[in-house]
């Protein structure tokens, strides 16, 4: 039932998938056939989730996207941190909100860091976020990141948020009978807290990993790693938000 689980929650988030800096331009978006777009009322759903469950990163002060070359196929609760942003030819990644009436130009830094602005009228004109980049070039996941702490650690209550923020824009974007299948099989219309069959999302940190431990306190759990990636146990209720993951990576 575990890898049943783990695989039904695959396809419902890789089925729609969406993975701080102040070096922020603007950069104008050229026309690109079949570019990678999001629909704005789906990102509008993760703005309202992170509103509504900002308790479990209160020290965020706003939702953020981070965008990354897709060098790998999705396979699971995917959130790649590779460069690469800047194609051969030097242009450099840009997005706009579009509809047929309009644009508008959303800043993103060299990162691939970037914020969603809320807007009435792309909503009600069911506008799109268009990179100009081709589809399945890169992905597009939430940016929920406490601050103050270093580099190589993450709070799981930040993780938690990025989960439920993704969770609410893969549902405005897969279809129903996924969404109802998902809510059966895991007995919760929550897929991030779910603890049935001991499911864990798997991340992805900046390097190779040697280990990464999740502590509270005088409490640890070493966590399964396997090259870049770490299984985290987002909905086993014993371990707080405050819960810090430290990742010790390989040596270079």
């Amino acid at each position: 039932m575990k890898h049943a689980t783990s695989l039904l929650l695959s396809l419902a988030l890789c089925g729609a998938a969406f993975a701080q800096d102040d070096d922020i331009q603007t950069v104008p978006v050229e026309g690109v056939r079949k570019p990678e777009m999001k629909s704005y009322r789906a990102v509008w759903a993760g703005l309202e989730t992170f509103d509504r469950q900002h308790r479990l990163a209160p020290d965020v002060p706003q939702l953020r996207f981070r965008v990354v070359a897709n060098r790998a196929k999705c396979i699971g609760m995917c959130h790649t941190s590779d460069n690469g942003l800047s194609e051969e030819d030097g242009s450099t990644l840009a997005l706009r909100i579009a509809s047929d009436d309009f644009s508008i130009p959303v800043p993103v830094s060299a990162q691939g860091i970037f914020s969603v602005p809320r807007s009435e009228a792309a909503y009600d004109a069911n506008a799109d976020l268009i990179f100009n980049r081709k589809k399945g070039q890169y992905k597009i996941g939430a940016n929920v990141r406490t601050p103050g702490l270093a580099d190589n650690v993450r709070r799981l209550g930040d993780l938690r948020l990025e989960c439920k923020v993704e969770v609410a824009i893969a549902k405005e974007e897969i279809p129903f009978w996924i969404v109802a299948l998902a809510n059966t099989v895991l007995l919760t219309t929550d897929w991030c807290m779910t603890n049935k069959g001991d499911v864990t999302f798997s991340y992805q940190a900046e390097q190779p990993l040697r280990s990464a431990t999740l502590t509270d306190g005088e409490r640890s759990l070493k966590l399964a790693v396997h090259k870049r990636s770490y299984k985290v146990p987002l909905g086993n209720q014993q371990w707080p938000d405050s819960a810090l993951i430290t990742l010790e990576y390989a040596a270079q």
